[in-house]
C-alpha cells in the first residue's frame, strides 16, 4: 500500500503526457488549482444545460412515480 500511495503522489505532483499526439498532458494538482483560480471553470453550452435539466426532470418523475410495470412515462 505504501508503494501504491507513493506512485499516486508522484503522479499528482508531476508533469507527463497522457496523449502526446492529442496534446493531453497531466499537470501537478497544485498547478491545476492555480489555473482554475486564474481562468475559472469552463462554461457549459445552452444545449448542454437544457439536456441536463430535462434529464433531471425525468429523474424526478421516475423517482416520484409508482411502479410502472413496464409502461413508458410520458413527458408532462
Amino acid at each position: 500500500m505504501r508503494i501504491y500511495n507513493k506512485e499516486v503522489k508522484a503522479k499528482a505532483e508531476s508533469y507527463s503526457w497522457i496523449d502526446k499526439p492529442g496534446g493531453i498532458a497531466r499537470i501537478p494538482i497544485e498547478r491545476a488549482k492555480e489555473l482554475i483560480v486564474e481562468k475559472g471553470l469552463p462554461m457549459r453550452s445552452e444545449e448542454s444545460i437544457k439536456q441536463i435539466q430535462q434529464a433531471e426532470s425525468m429523474r424526478k418523475a421516475v423517482s416520484n412515480s409508482d411502479s410502472s410495470a413496464g409502461r413508458v412515462l410520458k413527458n408532462q
